[in-house]
């Protein structure tokens, strides 16, 4: 289904293939990283790959999938600016922690 413009009729260079770009290249490269992502998420968000008019490689979220890992990202980044987790002093797993003693 083409993209809608601003007008919300479908954009122009989504009815042009150009013979010179390599859009299945595109939709590949897109498709590896859709599939990275759909594997990380465990089925929490959906990543579609697709190849845009320039011949760009292109993953398409979900607005709720997208604000999930922007979600998650923000959450790992605190867990970064844990002063506990900076120091070394975390559990580890024979504390009840995750993480291997040394």
């Amino acid at each position: 289904m083409p993209s809608r413009g601003l007008s919300g009729g479908p954009e122009p260079e989504d009815a042009m293939w150009v013979r010179e770009i390599d859009y299945v290249g595109a939709w590949q490269e897109a498709s590896s990283a859709a599939d990275l992502l759909n594997g990380a998420s465990g089925g929490a968000a959906r990543a579609t790959p697709h190849a845009g008019p320039r011949g760009e490689a292109v993953v398409w979220l979900r607005p709720d999938d997208a604000r999930r890992i922007a979600s998650t990202l923000a959450r790992i980044e605190l867990l970064r600016d844990c002063p506990i987790l900076r120091s070394g002093d975390a559990p580890t797993e024979h504390e009840g922690g995750t993480e291997e003693a040394a």
